[in-house]
């Protein structure tokens, strides 16, 4: 994904939320259940959130589960729409260089 940007998503109330998108694609997945995103993001590197293709980082919450795993030069993520997915309707992946340079125009705007 040559466009992949993060963002983050005004919830008033819930501050902000995470969102990975795409100028081409639009909304590609995000973490709708991570309240206050901006305060933590800030300590947050770029891995934090990226598992490996044996464990891959699993955030779930009602209705809604991410995947995020790196594995050689792409980090992959998959989205479902259920709690313990076995079908995620959203896949992509991002180059990592891409992924970095992202988190750190988003830890940028942030600060």
């Amino acid at each position: 994904m040559h466009d992949f940007e993060f963002s983050l998503r005004d919830c008033f109330e819930m501050g902000f939320h995470l969102d990975m998108a795409s100028s081409e694609h639009g909304a590609l997945a995000s973490f709708p259940y991570w309240d206050f995103a901006e305060r933590q993001i800030p300590q947050m590197g770029p891995w934090d959130l990226v598992g490996s293709h044996e464990e891959p980082f699993n955030d779930c919450d009602q209705c809604w589960q991410l995947l995020i795993w790196r594995s050689g030069p792409h980090v992959n993520v998959m989205q479902g729409d259920s709690l313990c997915c076995v079908q995620f309707p959203t896949y992509f992946r991002v180059a990592a260089d891409r992924w970095t340079s992202e988190w750190e125009k988003l830890r940028r705007r942030i600060r």
